[in-house]
């Protein structure tokens, strides 16, 4: 898995799997993660959420071919990953239905992740802080 890069992300991620659990267990939940890279935390979500459907926004090529050939293929239709550009208005697009969750690590030498938010309808809201360099976002649970 990919999350070794950075330290302290694995625990990070582990905060975001626990947090999601507990508050979609049992439910059939869809959860978007932009910039959703290599899929990783899709990956973990979709081994702890078992009647979630899973969706990775992520506009890198390689990125998407690498969440493709990752550990989240292993969980099949249920997690997948689209391409989209989040700067623009119409990335809700390429999600059918309704969403239930958007998640994104925030890191503040990227830009605003405000605005994707916005055309999602939903504001974010930190829900933990572990690392100098990154924040956690979950919105719309």
């Amino acid at each position: 898995m990919s999350d070794h890069y950075l330290e302290g992300r694995a625990e990070l991620l582990d905060s975001i799997v626990d947090h999601l659990t507990q508050r979609l267990a049992n439910q059939s939940s869809v959860v978007v993660e932009l910039g959703s890279g290599t899929g990783t935390l899709l990956a973990r979500l979709a081994a702890s959420l078992p009647s979630a459907r899973l969706v990775g926004v992520e506009i890198d090529p390689v990125l998407r071919r690498l969440h493709q050939l990752g550990p989240a293929s292993a969980h099949g239709a249920r997690v997948h990953v689209v391409d989209a550009d989040l700067g623009g208005s119409d990335w809700t697009r390429s999600i059918e239905g309704p969403v239930d969750v958007v998640s994104a690590e925030y890191h503040p030498d990227h830009r605003s992740l405000r605005e994707p938010f916005a055309v999602a309808g939903m504001a974010p809201v930190v829900v933990e802080q572990r690392l100098r360099s990154s924040k956690l976002i979950i919105v719309g649970v």
